[in-house]
């Protein structure tokens, strides 16, 4: 066969559309198969165009012929010429099979690179955006990296990268997602012998069982992070230790344990080449957690000072979360120490920041301390509307310390309004809620909230409220003990039992002195005054001055939802009906109308006026 005239070239033409009809293949479907045109497959089949070796090769790959049965004669033989290009087609395909496996190395070395770049590119997005920090934009480029990491098989690398985004879903609060992507990190790391790295993982599991309410499981975890060799990992389980026996109530435990990340801090910053700021970063966090426990004791001065030098550490080293825990630490403690117009201003300033933040756990809590600042203002509707709010986005995002506190501002609010049905429900909420996640002093708070809210003044209130104060009194709890004071004293004023109102009211004003909670202060100091009028409805001239200036001063002074307390209830109305009468006596009705006026109760003043004749 004779390629080089057109003869030759239309026998090969012949032995194309003899394997296509042999195949079962029309010369238009041959075309498609092997990736030419219709006019050019005709061409090669009509002997007008001599067709290259390599695509001769493809249809004998499509038709099942062998290359050579293309090149032979019409008798089956092949020519001196033929043999020659098939030598040539031979050497071509060689050539050709040497070029492609060339062509696939270097395209798995090209995608190889892309891949590597990618994840380059990928990993600086995160940290970039860790840095910010926009914690979604972390969580989006670390699902996007998670399959290309996979492909490298590198475990290390894998569990860098499931670390990095767990803590990413903690600070997104989504703990259920969290806690999976920690707990794979913290076994790659096991099985590859890092120690200190599936420690730091399982720091971070334990911190999403706190926000979850599973503080004894959490407990657990760091109690494991802390035996660790590595000095990051002692401190930090040392002081979570800590955290979670103060939420448990355990505070002499707690503070031993703060104690000792202390102390693990302070021997690092002794070495001979430790840079002292190196330890500032870890001082702020167990200070931090001093400040909760001042808190809780009733220390509120030192808790404010304490919190007002985090907010200051934490800015400086723009640490976010500490910087917004401090701010809600210094404004409980503001509220406190009755500085209200400071304390709203700043929560507000905590709320509006982990709004923008999306920090939606102390977006509820601030909203919450936001709603008890209205009801020490008398604004009880907007401190349920609050309380509602923060109860929301609190279930939302699953936090259990988040949903007690709206709990707790909802039962106050509405005890301050008088709606003891919808106080009761809500501090029923709040225990179940502290019972079931085993946190004895806020189970405590709240059943002394339960007891406030019943109807009735029976011996089973009576029951849960020195249960309550005795747990205070065994916890140290200098807060809760004053308000369990407070509800024992008016409880056993309105049972007519005025011996035990008169001590409960005396030890709750010492009490709330030695703390400087003067609205506390002042409304022992009011109740005082009532009870001792009741125990003698005709004192003389002396005493009735004596009750009077009490009852003033600790009536202008004691926070607006203690005044409705004190001055709304019937019994005390009546008492305010007899002392006001007894003042006319002993200084004519001027003077009388004028001690009305300054009790600043519009309902006192509708009396006088009606029942102080001229």
């Amino acid at each position: 066969m004779d390629l080089s005239t057109r003869d030759g070239r239309r026998q090969q033409g012949e032995r194309i559309k003899r394997a296509a009809r042999d195949a079962g293949l029309s010369l238009d479907y041959l075309a498609r198969l092997i990736g030419c045109s219709r006019a050019l497959i005709f061409q090669y089949a009509s002997g007008a165009s001599l067709i290259q070796t390599d695509r001769l090769q493809q249809i004998a790959e499509v038709v099942g012929r062998p290359l050579y049965w293309f090149f032979l004669d019409q008798d089956g033989a092949i020519g001196a010429d033929d043999m020659h290009a098939q030598e040539r087609a031979t050497a071509q395909t060689a050539k050709l099979q040497l070029e492609r496996e060339q062509f696939e190395l270097e395209r798995a070395r090209h995608a190889q690179k892309l891949q590597r770049d990618e994840i380059a590119y990928l990993e600086l997005l995160i940290a970039a955006s860790s840095s910010g920090p926009d914690q979604r934009k972390v969580v989006e480029f670390s699902y996007q990296l998670q399959p290309l990491i996979a492909r490298e098989d590198d475990p290390e690398r894998m569990a860098a990268l499931l670390l990095k985004l767990g803590n990413a879903l903690i600070q997104l609060q989504e703990w259920g997602a969290a806690k999976q992507r920690l707990e794979q990190a913290a076994e790659l790391y096991r099985s590859s012998g890092k120690p200190a790295l599936e420690r730091d993982c399982i720091q971070s599991i334990a911190h999403a069982n706190m926000m979850l309410g599973r503080v004894a499981e959490a407990l657990k975890q760091f109690e494991y992070v802390s035996t660790s060799d590595d000095w990051t990992n002692r401190w930090q389980g040392a002081l979570s230790i800590g955290a979670a026996k103060e939420v448990l109530g355990d505070y002499d435990a707690a503070v031993t344990a703060f104690e000792n990340a202390m102390q693990i801090v302070a021997e690092r910053s002794e070495g001979k080449d430790q840079d002292a700021s190196s330890t500032q970063i870890p001082c702020l966090y167990i200070e931090a957690n001093w400040a909760n426990l001042e808190i809780d004791f009733g220390d509120f001065r030192q808790a404010l000072a304490r919190a007002n030098r985090c907010s200051q550490i934490a800015q400086r080293h723009g640490i976010q979360d500490q910087y917004l825990e401090a701010l809600l630490n210094a404004g409980v403690a503001l509220l406190n120490l009755v500085q209200i117009d400071e304390a709203i201003d700043t929560l507000s300033h905590a709320r509006d920041l982990a709004q923008l933040t999306a920090d939606q756990q102390r977006v509820a809590l601030a909203l919450a301390a936001i709603g008890q600042c209205c009801i020490s203002m008398g604004q009880r509707e907007l401190a349920i509307e609050h309380g509602k709010e923060a109860l929301a986005i609190a279930l939302r995002c699953g936090v259990i310390r988040a949903e007690i506190a709206a709990q707790r501002t909802l039962a106050e609010a509405y005890l301050a309004s008088g709606r003891k049905t919808e106080a009761g429900y809500h501090a029923s909420q709040g225990h179940a809620a502290a019972h079931n996640h085993s946190l004895p002093l806020t189970s405590a708070q709240f059943n002394l909230l339960i007891a406030r809210a019943a109807q009735d003044r029976n011996d089973q209130v009576l029951q849960q409220m020195t249960e309550c104060l005795e747990v205070s009194e065994r916890l140290g709890v200098r807060p809760l003990q004053v308000e369990a004071h407070f509800a024992l004293a008016w409880f056993h004023f309105c049972r007519g039992e005025l011996a035990a109102s008169v001590y409960h009211a005396v030890t709750l004003t010492q009490l709330a002195q030695a703390m400087e909670l003067q609205g506390l202060a002042w409304a022992g100091r009011a109740l005082g005054a009532i009870v001792r009028y009741a125990e003698n409805l005709d004192p003389n001239a002396a005493a009735v001055t004596t009750v009077q200036n009490d009852l003033l001063l600790g009536i202008e002074n004691a926070a607006y939802s203690l005044r409705d307390i004190l001055l709304g209830d019937n019994s005390v109305s009546e008492l305010l009906h007899r002392i006001i009468a007894a003042d006319r006596d002993l200084h004519g009705r001027d003077h009388a109308m004028q001690l009305a006026l300054e009790l600043d109760w519009p309902p006192l003043l509708d009396w006088a006026e009606s029942n102080l004749p001229q």
